[in-house]
């Protein structure tokens, strides 16, 4: 019997040596071609880490030499692409559907090639730039470091900027990596955004769909707007305030505590007479609310929340008001407006249509508002003068009114703002 020297057969060990030496060259191999990067950014460079860790994720290239110039200037164009890449967001031809553009100057879009359209086109529907003017981008032109600060900003950055930054000129090479990568290094800004009860299911849609798309994490307060605004007036941590009404966001600018600039009309509603499913009443109309077999009636109160407001307003321009107060149970705001009715502990409810929607099937829609019947319903937002954040603020204030937030309202019975 033939006495082995070793445990494991030789051929065996000679394997594990040279797969073992083959795994630490290529990781040598690897580390070598990362500290090296670009042969213009010596690791003494203080962009290099930023330039290295953009490069290795496909952000940014180098030239067809081999370099990066990290002095040299970019492009709008190629920055617009920088910061869609940084931010993860998907980007597809069908982003940039030809011919519409959302600039002029973009040109004729090269539907075999997503550069620059379609970057271009992202960068604007998710608010990050609304480009030199309504209708112009100026694609081919050098962005300015103040345009890239403020893209940044929007995009959820803190606005940190490196060593040596000054507010003028065109950002270079190096900066704007810098820029990204802190962007992508720094915690995600959190957004606290307080708005009217009747958007918690559509705003909590749209703040997913913003989260997704920018360096955020959005809190929702929701409430009645009038609670809202003595919140607000009160000092409350809000970066945005989303109003059923213009009422409330018109007294918090008077005082100060919103950015009159920053206000947009995004949305309408409506108003609907809603009784539980199992209703044996006969309800068909406002003016059955006078029946003496209706005992009790639930809307928002009238000081604190807007669909109370119009609730009343109907009321009168029915001749009906005095009639049915006695039989109002007035609602902290329109959601437990609505949760009066499908527990039924109220006959029937006035409330915004977009609420009765959620309901499902718990509730019957028996009769809706004629528009001439009540003071016409806005929906406004603004940035809170207090806030931290308000370049990003005032991104989400663009993106509920624009494509994403405007189609996502739709899906839940908002109408467009007039």
């Amino acid at each position: 019997m033939r006495t082995r020297l070793f445990k494991y057969p030789i051929p065996s060990l000679i394997i594990t040596a040279l797969l073992a030496i083959l795994i630490l060259g290529l990781a040598a191999s690897t580390s070598i071609a990362l500290a090296v990067g670009f042969p213009d950014v010596p690791t003494s460079n203080p962009y290099s880490t930023a330039i290295n860790d953009l490069a290795a994720k496909s952000i940014i290239g180098g030239y067809t030499n081999g370099d990066f110039g990290p002095g040299n200037p970019v492009i709008r164009q190629q920055f617009a692409k920088m910061i869609d890449l940084s931010l993860g967001l998907s980007v597809q031809e069908s982003d940039f559907p030809n011919p519409a553009a959302p600039f002029v100057d973009l040109g004729p879009d090269n539907t075999s090639s997503l550069y620059p359209h379609e970057y271009v086109a992202v960068a604007a529907l998710n608010g990050l730039t609304k480009g030199t003017d309504s209708t112009h981008f100026s694609p081919l032109s050098f962005i300015t470091r103040s345009q890239v600060l403020s893209m940044v900003e929007r995009a959820g950055g803190s606005g940190s900027t490196p060593a040596g930054w000054t507010s003028t000129g065109n950002a270079t090479r190096g900066e704007v990596a810098w820029m990204l990568y802190t962007l992508q290094s720094e915690p995600k800004v959190e957004l606290q955004v307080s708005g009217a009860s009747s958007l918690k299911a559509a705003f909590t849609e749209i703040g997913a769909a913003f989260d997704k798309s920018h360096h955020s994490k959005i809190t929702f307060n929701f409430d009645a707007s009038g609670t809202l605004q003595k919140q607000i007036e009160a000092g409350a941590p809000v970066d945005v305030f989303a109003s059923a009404a213009l009422k409330q966001v018109n007294a918090l600018r008077d005082e100060n505590l919103v950015d009159a600039a920053s206000i947009e009309n995004f949305a309408s509603n409506e108003i609907c007479l809603v009784v539980p499913a199992n209703s044996t009443l006969g309800i068909t109309s406002f003016l059955d609310l006078t029946k003496s077999s209706v005992k009790k009636v639930g809307y928002g109160d009238p000081a604190v929340a807007p669909h109370g407001v119009a609730a009343e307003e109907i009321l009168h321009s029915l001749g009906i008001f005095d009639q049915v107060k006695p039989k109002v149970v007035c609602a902290a705001n329109v959601t437990q407006a609505l949760q009066y009715v499908t527990s039924g502990e109220v006959d029937a409810g006035i409330i915004f249509t977009t609420e009765a929607y959620t309901a499902g099937d718990k509730i019957k829609i028996v009769a809706t508002s004629d528009p001439s019947w009540h003071s016409k319903i806005v929906y406004p937002a603004a940035v809170v003068s207090a806030s931290k954040h308000k370049a990003l603020a005032q991104t989400f204030v663009d993106y509920i009114a624009g494509p994403v937030g405007q189609s996502i309202l739709q899906k839940y019975g908002f109408l467009k703002a007039s």
